[in-house]
């Protein structure tokens, strides 16, 4: 054992000399390593005049070829331009009303398609020009078409109207009882679609109809704008189901929405073991409900047993 340590330190032992050696020997070593990382010699591509020529030709020709495109699209535009001027300048004006020019007579006026298309979609919604002012304020008409044009307006205040008759026809709402409309009669109401008209007649059901108007705040999807547009279309709501608290018992009562399943479970137990209810105070007092369902609760209560 002592042999082969022996042997070992004086493999790993070496002389001053050796070190020396060693020590610069790493030194040239990193250096290289350094030299080879930062070197980065930049490579040079030999032109010959050859390449050159081919390369300052191509370049001329993108160049020509990019001017062609130019002046092209100008002539383009250029050409467009003027067969629109040619369009809203050369015609020769003649008496029209606006309210019944047809799609080719405003385009003899020197109206485009797309204009007299416009002048026409105003009238089928229901737009009429009752005095030329009005024509004037079409965003189409431009103030110098309006003026070649302003002589030649007629409007015909006949007592025929030419537009349909139930645009102008004033719009009498129908008023409606919550608790008797189906869901085909909510519809007409201003604000109410599909999905809300099948809610109301949803929550109508759980509730027993409606005690007041307001409640419709608590249908989802009705917040305090909506119902201001809908209140002066209903009327008072009809007559409503109420429950008979004494008797009715837990699954009737947490149908209802105001009564949750504790609170139903802790009226049928209170009556049990106090006997028949004769005020919802009773209850809030026990703690059976909170005042605010109370509250609510008021109008849907019957006493009788």
């Amino acid at each position: 054992m002592i042999t082969i340590k022996r042997y070992i330190k004086e493999f790993l032992t070496f002389a001053k000399w050796e070190q020396r050696g060693i020590i610069l020997l790493s030194a040239v070593f990193v250096a290289l390593m350094i030299f080879t990382i930062s070197y980065n010699p930049k490579q040079k591509v030999l032109v010959t005049p050859d390449i050159s020529r081919k390369i300052k030709d191509f370049e001329r020709q993108v160049m020509l070829s990019e001017k062609k495109s130019r002046i092209g699209s100008a002539e383009m535009g250029w050409s467009n331009f003027s067969s629109y001027s040619n369009s809203r300048n050369n015609f020769t004006p003649f008496k029209f009303d606006p309210n019944t020019a047809t799609l080719e007579e405003y385009q003899a006026l020197g109206f485009s398609l797309k204009q007299s298309q416009s002048l026409l979609n105003y009238r089928a919604k229901g737009g009429r020009f009752r005095k030329p002012e009005d024509f004037k304020r079409s965003f189409v008409v431009s103030g110098e078409h309006y003026k070649r044009l302003a002589a030649y307006i007629v409007i015909q205040n006949s007592t025929k109207d030419t537009v349909p008759w139930h645009v102008y026809q004033p719009v009498v709402f129908q008023l409606v009882d919550l608790n008797d409309a189906d869901t085909t009669s909510l519809k007409t109401l201003k604000g109410i679609g599909s999905a809300i008209a099948k809610r109301i007649v949803d929550y109508r059901r759980r509730l027993g109809g409606f005690a007041r108007n307001e409640q419709l705040l608590e249908v989802y999807g009705i917040d305090s704008s909506k119902y201001s547009l809908l209140q002066n279309q209903l009327k008072r709501p009809s007559k409503w189901t109420k429950i008979c608290i004494n008797t009715a018992d837990v699954e009737t009562l947490k149908r209802h929405p105001y009564i949750s399943p504790y609170e139903a479970r802790n009226i049928v137990y209170f009556r049990t073991k106090r006997g028949s209810i004769r005020n919802l105070q009773q209850l809030v007092s026990d703690r059976i409900i909170s005042k605010s369902t109370s509250e609510k609760l008021g109008e849907y209560v019957d006493y009788s047993n």
